[in-house]
């Protein structure tokens, strides 16, 4: 089953050469999180953080490092000024 904004990375079993990869792998983007982050993107580089847990495949016993995207994104502070207190409009 594909779970949006998740992947998995797999230990390197035959390494080629020295600068070969320890670990290999893809993630599922969900299109619309990503047409997000660029819309409200103010810089050329977007900062993408996830989260990782180590997993054992049930039916091969392969060793892996399950993957998912954080997509909490923060809520915009408020910049409505605060009420003053007045006087004036209490009704007493």
């Amino acid at each position: 089953m594909d779970y949006p904004n998740s992947g998995a990375l797999f230990r390197t079993k035959d390494k080629k050469h020295e600068k070969s990869p320890d670990m290999f792998g893809s993630m599922k983007l969900d299109k619309h999180y990503i047409m997000s982050l660029i819309e409200e993107s103010t810089s050329q580089l977007i900062e993408i953080k996830f989260s990782g847990w180590t997993a054992e495949s049930p039916t091969t016993g392969t060793k892996y490092l399950s993957l998912k995207l954080n997509t909490m994104t923060p809520s915009p502070k408020e910049n409505t000024p605060k009420e003053e207190d007045d006087d004036e409009s209490i009704p007493f």
